[in-house]
């Protein structure tokens, strides 16, 4: 099997290559250049692995969310690729993989992933692993149970009614840069709840490899991001933090 993964939902800008069983990966934090490195770096992975793009399987792409602007780059990229060579799209959820990434660097297995929406919102999920993803050339491993349903929340709304859900305090490890806006104060108002968090944990093409065949391949020109705001200039009208 070979495929090419992109994950640009956020700040981080990554490729993968799957190929054969092993997985080579391109990662860099590049605000606003992640249109300039991701076909290079693809490029660079096939040409390392001594493949052609007409050798590709499949992509696996970031459905979302995560910035309207990052996220569109590797979308327009990977279903570009995916269309010209008439090959499938796995889509896959940026806070799933995000959970993967800290799921592996910390050896959690209960993580509320949060991603900056701006606005004063995080997205935002809920997972849990009933077995613990290892980072070396990982494929194929069993997703993450959905704990709390992907939303866009105020910090106030994810600690409202319980959120997140089944797991007794102080269990839940914090994932993502929604941690990481001092304005949005999340950590301390998820405060017991939390035992640990790294805001410094992004998605990763390599998560999306991952977790990939968990979710079936569709036609390039039926792939939809998620962008869980519907109109992205908008400002929440309520639950301000």
């Amino acid at each position: 099997m070979k495929r090419l993964a992109f994950e640009t939902a956020a700040y981080a800008c990554s490729v993968a290559l799957e190929c054969d069983g092993e997985v080579h990966q391109r990662f860099e934090l590049a605000p606003r250049r992640h249109g300039e490195l991701l076909l290079p770096w693809a490029d660079t992975l096939m040409a390392e692995a001594g493949i052609q793009r007409q050798q590709l399987d499949g992509i696996v792409l970031s459905r979302g969310p995560g910035s309207f602007t990052s996220l569109r780059l590797g979308v327009s990229a990977g279903a570009a690729i995916a269309f010209a060579l008439d090959i499938p799209v796995f889509a896959v959820s940026s806070l799933q993989a995000l959970a993967w990434e800290a799921a592996v660097k910390h050896q959690q297995r209960h993580i509320w992933a949060a991603l900056d929406a701006r606005m004063g919102e995080v997205y935002c999920a809920a997972y849990g692993f009933q077995t613990m993803p290892v980072a070396d050339n990982a494929l194929n491993h069993q997703p993450p149970a959905m704990l709390a349903d992907e939303a866009l929340l105020t910090p106030a709304q994810c600690v409202s009614n319980e959120t997140p859900p089944r797991v007794e305090s102080n269990q839940w490890f914090g994932a993502g840069n929604g941690f990481a806006n001092d304005d949005l104060q999340l950590a301390t108002q998820m405060g017991a709840r939390l035992q640990a968090h790294d805001a410094d944990c992004w998605p990763s093409a390599r998560a999306l490899l991952a977790l990939a065949d968990s979710v079936a391949g569709i036609a390039a020109e039926q792939f939809s991001p998620v962008y869980l705001r519907e109109r992205v200039a908008d400002k929440p009208k309520s639950g301000k933090s």
